[in-house]
């Protein structure tokens, strides 16, 4: 066996997970500032919905608020990285693209919306 490869890869691997964990954070007016953003892209993408009728518009804020909950929560992981706040931005990904998932069911009808629905929350667990 060769032991000094070994050697190596652990410590490149050992190395390059170090680097990460000493990148420079995020600033509190930085983090401030792209709270600020989101949320005025939210307001925008809101406002846009205005635009269109019935399911249309509902499809369209749950696009919205998904957006924004999804940034919101990557950030926040951005901001203070942990494992844990890595994992609630990726359960918030997928609780918000659910509910999109589901408003785009209610716009069918019949056996296709429940097929619909049916395979929305096997895909997602719900």
């Amino acid at each position: 066996m060769n032991t000094p490869y070994i050697t190596a890869i652990l410590a490149v691997t050992a190395l390059s997970f170090s680097t990460a964990a000493t990148a420079e954070r995020m600033s509190k007016s930085e983090y401030a500032a792209a709270e600020k953003k989101i949320s005025s892209d939210y307001k925008s993408a809101m406002k846009n919905c205005g635009a269109f009728a019935r399911n249309e518009k509902g499809i369209c804020m749950a696009d919205a608020k998904r957006t924004e909950k999804v940034a919101k929560a990557q950030l926040k992981a951005s901001y203070k990285p942990s494992s844990y706040a890595i994992y609630e931005a990726s359960v918030n990904k997928d609780n918000a693209e659910y509910l999109v998932a589901e408003e785009k069911c209610n716009s069918m009808a019949g056996t296709a919306k429940e097929t619909c629905v049916t395979d929305t929350m096997a895909y997602y667990g719900q």
